[in-house]
């Protein structure tokens, strides 16, 4: 049986993520992400980062088709 990595475990062994799942994040897991991805380094150590959660399927949409342009 394969067991499953957890999500720091990924965080820290992962170099590029290919494979995304639109299952549903907990609020509880989804601060425990930000606190821990807010700790990583930055460029020049500004320690500058917004954080803007999405969880609307049209607002998604709206927001891919602009990174797109």
């Amino acid at each position: 049986m394969e067991r499953e990595m957890g999500i720091f475990e990924v965080m820290f062994s992962c170099r590029a993520m290919r494979r995304l799942s639109s299952e549903p994040v907990s609020e509880d897991k989804l601060r425990h992400l930000i606190a821990a991805a807010s700790q990583a380094a930055t460029g020049s150590n500004q320690q500058r980062s917004r954080w803007i959660i999405v969880r609307e399927a049209e607002q998604k949409l709206k927001i891919a088709h602009l990174n797109r342009l």
